[in-house]
């Protein structure tokens, strides 16, 4: 086991220890004053640690390392537009440590997005995008809607979509509506009777549906 070393007065980058502090399980840990004025407790092993991962600042000198990289990533996005949102500056407000940038929407309000947000195009707009989104899908489904009932509207004098085929004396078939009786366009002819035999009308007429009283004339020679 190491021989206990005292670091008291010892300065390691910008902080200086001042005293022991309680232990952290088994490892040592020391108060220590940084150069900008704020004390915390640090573990031993961190102060006495070379190269990149050592303990040489309260936190400052990250926090000045992510505001100039910040400065830097304002230079790249501050005036430029990503979707409907243009960047005007620093919001001032954090999301951690990350910066959240002041933006304009085209519809005129005001939000805060990271950087990466904007560029990745995950945040493209104040939330009026996805609103004029959803707008759109209810219209188009509206309009489907429409085109769909309209086209299910197969009598063109009242709209209605109760048409039935009747065959009538000519040997043709015709849409007839059941709501009003209207006769509609010839489909292409049937030979629904025989044309070598000698048939009465009121045998044929037996054969036929049962009317639906409408007053409409037919053209085997009925009355609707």
């Amino acid at each position: 086991m190491p021989a206990f070393q005292d670091l008291t007065g010892q300065r390691f980058g910008k902080l200086v220890v001042i005293d022991r502090a309680p232990n952290a399980g088994p490892n040592v840990m020391w108060n220590c004053r940084c150069d900008c004025g704020n004390e915390r407790q640090v573990y031993g092993m961190s102060l006495k640690r070379k190269g990149a991962r050592a303990a040489t600042s309260c936190g400052c000198e990250r926090i000045k390392s992510v505001a100039a990289a910040g400065r830097g990533n304002a230079a790249k996005i501050v005036g430029k537009k990503f979707g409907r949102l243009m960047v005007v500056g620093d919001s001032v407000s954090r999301a951690g440590r990350k910066i959240l940038w002041k933006c304009v929407c085209d519809c005129g309000q005001e939000v805060s997005a990271l950087s990466s947000n904007l560029i990745a195009g995950k945040s493209r707009s104040c939330g009026c995008l996805r609103i004029d989104a959803i707008q759109e899908r209810h219209e188009y489904a509206a309009a489907m809607k429409r085109i769909e009932e309209e086209l299910a509207a197969d009598c063109d004098n009242c709209g209605g979509d109760d048409v039935r085929e009747e065959n009538g004396f000519d040997g043709a078939s015709y849409d007839v509506c059941v709501d009003c009786g209207d006769v509609g366009s010839m489909r292409e002819a049937e030979p629904v009777l025989d044309a070598h035999a000698t048939h009465e009308p009121a045998k044929v007429a037996a054969k036929l549906p049962p009317p639906v009283a409408t007053g409409r004339r037919l053209p085997w020679g009925g009355v609707r």
